[in-house]
């Protein structure tokens, strides 16, 4: 899957960069498990900006700081591959949903431990999806500010957050 998912992004990222925008973000947790998250992802999309509906790739980093006394490290760098659908509501107002895959990035990985601090087998939270619906305000063709709902689809740990991010678009007329 994550080669598949690779080769979309590369294909999309080769076919066109009619618009690029790099994205910083940060979310909260919404429950104890995770504290917070800081972003940064790049995007190509295939279409031109005037373009109702575009359809993009991404390629970003996600560094999530845990606050869950049951997992063996406080935080853990994240590589992410994913899919964007983006729907021009107004001029201003701009709906997008980004889906894909987070994969831990070195060693070691974050897993439950138990009540002596010993590693449980088989409990590494690992690769994982996620969903982001986000609406951005567009302030010009090049700067926008978004908020978002990140899911991650993750069974033993609940990493959902709302996040808070800035758009900037790399993409001349």
């Amino acid at each position: 899957m994550k080669v598949f998912l690779f080769s979309i992004v590369l294909l999309i990222s080769g076919l066109s960069i009619a618009q690029s925008d790099t994205r910083f973000h940060m979310g909260i947790g919404l429950s104890n498990d995770v504290s917070s998250y800081y972003s940064a992802d790049y995007a190509n999309y295939l279409l031109n900006k005037e373009s109702k509906f575009n359809l993009g790739a991404q390629l970003g980093g996600y560094y999530y700081n845990f606050d869950n006394n049951n997992l063996s490290k406080d935080s853990k760098l994240y590589g992410s591959l994913a899919f964007s659908l983006r729907y021009q509501i107004t001029e201003k107002f701009t709906l997008q949903v980004d889906s894909g895959t987070k994969i831990p990035l070195g060693k070691p990985e974050v897993a439950f431990i138990d009540s002596m601090n010993n590693k449980i087998p088989d409990s590494e939270i690992g690769v994982h999806a996620f969903t982001m619906p986000l609406l951005t305000y567009d302030w010009n063709d090049d700067f926008g500010i978004f908020l978002g709902y990140h899911f991650v689809f993750e069974d033993r740990l609940d990493m959902n957050t709302l996040s808070l991010g800035l758009r900037f678009s790399l993409s001349g007329d």
